[in-house]
């Protein structure tokens, strides 16, 4: 999603189980907060 009036920097990263299968995405700013 963007959003025009929100110019924070906005970063994914993914949690991988031990068969590298993605099981949980984060997304969170320069203050941390999972959604």
């Amino acid at each position: 999603k963007t959003d025009t009036k929100d110019k924070t920097k906005v970063y994914k990263c993914f949690d991988y189980n031990t068969n590298g299968q993605k099981t949980k995405t984060y997304y969170f700013t320069e203050k941390f907060r999972k959604i």
